[in-house]
């Protein structure tokens, strides 16, 4: 019946409605999306978003209004927080295996490794919902040289135990399920798993024992003290990501550091490629962090620092010219960025160590959070307890469970209460397969005492266009003291402009987060994919993005609708 409604009645329900709820009721059918599409009532609904838009209706067309919308809706996936069906399930592993094993599996979930002490074992299964089957068993006689070493590292005299801080080992399994990574402490060792390689003389990488970046890298640079916490190989196999905590430099307690060179990579990458290459360092967030403060009086430092493909886009007002004057090779990442002016989650530049020239960083996109609003057009304040949900998000319990809910009718979208902090200190990223959205998880010990384990769930948007609409060139306000914020907008004519270089001007669309999940587990891994069918091939039609989460043995997953 509502599709016989008056056009005038329809127009007044749709101005009572939130932005999210408008998008949908936008797609109900051709009456409704015909009495949601006048300039009016796509200016009166976007007015909701903390985005930048035209003083008057007539600056648009009607078809620029309506790709304005699209845009604003891509950016802000605003139509992204209604049925989302979460689960919860215990992790399907080995019989031999519990829940502390330390395990590893290649990025098409075929192959699971298992690490114990100096054994591997590899099993691995016809397709994602068959049993795990027993492989090979292989002893890694080399790997009692990193347990010898942390020993010496981590034990005292008189006492050879290792130290709680040299006792966690990490696996990592590559994209082809040929090689593996082990760490313990601050060695770092790779082996191949094809049977004619020699298990005796992996690739091997001690933390904390190149003075290189020392005599490269400018300012207050100090190399780690710090041990492994997660590997992760990276680009087609030809990086390895070293997560590095417990650190105490003055870069603690956390840094990421990328091993290895992709330019010399021909082929696949073996083990003979790692060998030759595990010693170079590709990126280090810390010698980013101090590339980019310059002379700054005030502390910068980038956590949980990711790569994105060389490819990514530049910003939105100035994607031509940033593409010209980039620095060759640049690669483009994603870390949370702390500093006495800013906390924010950035899209980065930057020269590989690697490259024969030198290392230049920029932060080319700033991601709104809770202490950076750009327009300040969000209400709230960031409070020191998590901020109650009512009625509650759906509890994470060991016992299997299915859930679906709508986030419009628990989460304020707009609130900066349920924006992430960017304060944390090893908050964990990840981008989805084809490099859309980041979902990160902040855990919530920062937020009070009594709060010890779980934390929250967050999804961005990194996509980037060329905005419909364009407010034209921007004056900014000069910083009046070293913690002042970058790009304020200058209001009056008295003020003095200035423009700091290294960050960008503000974007027409900001992708503003919205909030996931609350979880009362701690969250070791978490990952972002297109469902795909087994022959690869992406399923559009069942769901727009999966976001796991693995907790010890159970698994968190979150699907949200196409």
């Amino acid at each position: 019946m509502a599709a016989y409604l008056p056009l005038e009645i329809i127009q007044s329900i749709l101005l009572h409605l939130d932005v999210e709820t408008y998008v949908a009721a936008r797609q109900a059918c051709r009456s409704w999306r015909y009495a949601a599409s006048a300039p009016y009532m796509f200016r009166k609904a976007l007015q909701q978003v903390p985005v930048s838009l035209p003083p008057t209706i007539t600056t648009l067309t009607q078809d620029q209004w309506t790709t304005y919308l699209a845009q604003i809706t891509r950016l802000n996936l605003l139509h992204c927080r209604q049925n989302i069906q979460k689960s919860v399930t215990q992790r399907e592993l080995p019989l031999e295996c519990s829940p502390t094993t330390v395990v590893g599996s290649s990025s098409d979930g075929r192959k699971l490794v298992t690490l114990k002490g100096g054994r591997v074992t590899v099993y691995e299964r016809a397709n994602l919902t068959s049993p795990w089957e027993y492989s090979r068993g292989i002893t890694l006689c080399s790997q009692w040289t990193s347990v010898a070493r942390a020993m010496l590292e981590g034990g005292t005299a008189g006492c050879m135990s290792i130290n709680q801080r040299y006792a966690k080992q990490s696996i990592a399994v590559s994209s082809q399920g040929d090689l593996i990574a082990v760490g313990l402490g601050r060695t770092i060792q790779i082996y191949s798993l094809h049977k004619d390689q020699n298990l005796l003389s992996p690739a091997e990488y001690v933390l904390g024992q190149d003075n290189s970046l020392a005599s490269t890298t400018r300012g207050h640079y100090e190399d780690t003290d710090g041990v492994v916490d997660t590997l992760e190989f990276a680009d087609d196999d030809t990086l390895l990501r070293v997560s590095i905590h417990k650190e105490t430099t003055i870069h603690q307690p956390t840094r990421v550091r990328y091993l290895g060179c992709p330019d010399l990579a021909h082929s696949q990458p073996d083990l003979n490629y790692w060998r030759a290459n595990i010693n170079r360092i590709y990126l280090d967030s810390a010698a980013l962090s101090v590339a980019l403060a310059g002379q700054d009086e005030y502390r910068l430092i980038f956590r949980g620092l990711r790569l994105l493909p060389p490819s990514f886009p530049a910003t939105q007002q100035q994607e031509q010219e940033d593409q010209q004057t980039s620095p060759p090779t640049p690669r483009y990442f994603v870390a949370s960025l702390q500093s006495g002016v800013i906390h924010s989650y950035c899209i980065g530049l930057a020269t590989p160590l690697t490259s024969n020239s030198a290392q230049t960083v920029k932060v080319h996109r700033l991601l709104p959070s809770a202490y950076f609003r750009p327009g300040d057009g969000i209400t709230g304040s960031r409070t020191e307890e998590l901020p109650p949900l009512n009625p509650p998000l759906p509890s994470s319990r060991c016992d299997e469970q299915h859930i679906t809910y709508n986030l419009l009718d628990t989460v304020p979208r707009w609130n900066a209460a349920n924006l992430p902090s960017a304060t944390f200190s090893s908050p964990l990223l990840s981008i989805s397969t084809d490099h859309k959205i980041l979902a990160l998880y902040e855990p919530s010990g920062n937020y009070s005492p009594a709060i010890v384990s779980g934390g929250s769930l967050y999804l961005y948007c990194l996509e980037n266009c060329h905005p419909v609409y364009q407010p034209g060139p921007q004056r900014f306000k000069q910083p009046t003291q070293k913690t002042s914020l970058p790009h304020q907008r200058a209001t009056g004519p008295e003020d003095k402009s200035s423009v700091d270089a290294r960050y960008p001007p503000p974007d027409i669309v900001p992708s503003w987060p919205f909030l996931l999940d609350k979880v009362p587990v701690d969250i070791d891994s978490l990952e972002v994919k297109r469902p795909t069918h087994d022959d690869g091939v992406v399923n559009s039609k069942s769901c727009a993005y999966t976001v796991t989460a693995h907790s010890g043995g159970q698994v968190l997953e979150w699907r949200m609708s196409a």
